[in-house]
């Protein structure tokens, strides 16, 4: 038996009526972004149906109802287990070596997430990944160095409580075209994570924790 989400999205008025045209692309991007990654071969929740309501033109409110991804789990928490586990350093190694693997279609594609934290990136079994959160999918965009940057910062900040540069540093290079040097980019990234932490701890201070924090942050560490 099948299991479905269904996610509703409702749009500000103000924007609604200022600007309809891209108020309706925010609101199918999901469901566009699944249809083209499916259709180049990248693992996404299968997307069943879209329904959207407008007023004068203007889309209020949509529906996006898509897979459920059972069995699944977020890359952090499937990390967290192996580790669990006892795994070694060379399973967390080729792990990573197929997370990449996946990463590097999805930039074959043409197509850019805003938001690959592991929170993002679901797996059953380590090998076939799927991504979520599609809203955040830009389409026949190219991978610049801004964007390449915050998605190395995202992924850096998600494992390196537990894992160390020995097993991240070449994960990460793997995901660098050869006309950048890790030299150079490796302090830009874990910099740029550091802000990124202090960021995000500030307004868990402020606003309260959330329901769900990556496990891989209780680990001090690294292997």
């Amino acid at each position: 038996m099948e299991h479905w989400i269904i996610k509703q999205r409702r749009s500000g008025r103000g924007r609604a009526i200022l600007s309809p045209g891209q108020t309706r692309e925010r609101h199918r991007c999901a469901w566009q972004a699944g249809h083209y990654l499916r259709a180049h071969g990248i693992r996404v929740p299968e997307p069943l149906a879209y329904v959207e309501r407008s007023f004068a033109g203007a889309v209020t409110g949509s529906w996006h109802i898509f897979q459920n991804l059972l069995h699944c789990r977020d890359v952090e928490s499937y990390v967290s287990g192996m580790i669990e586990r006892g795994v070694d350093g060379l399973s967390l190694e080729v792990f990573l070596q197929h997370l990449a693997e996946s990463l590097q279609a999805v930039e074959a594609c043409g197509a850019y997430h805003g938001d690959l934290s592991g929170k993002n990136i679901y797996t059953r079994d380590g090998v076939r990944f799927f991504l979520i959160d599609l809203d955040a999918v830009q389409l026949n965009v190219s991978h610049d160095e801004e964007r390449r940057l915050k998605n190395h910062v995202q992924l850096y900040d998600s494992f390196c409580d537990a894992l160390s540069d020995v097993l991240l540093v070449p994960f990460l290079e793997s995901l660098l075209p050869e006309s950048c040097e890790l030299r150079t980019w490796m302090p830009r990234v874990r910099a740029e994570q550091k802000k990124r932490r202090e960021r995000v701890e500030a307004h868990w201070a402020k606003h309260g924790y959330p329901e769900h924090i990556n496990p891989l942050r209780e680990y001090r560490m690294h292997l």
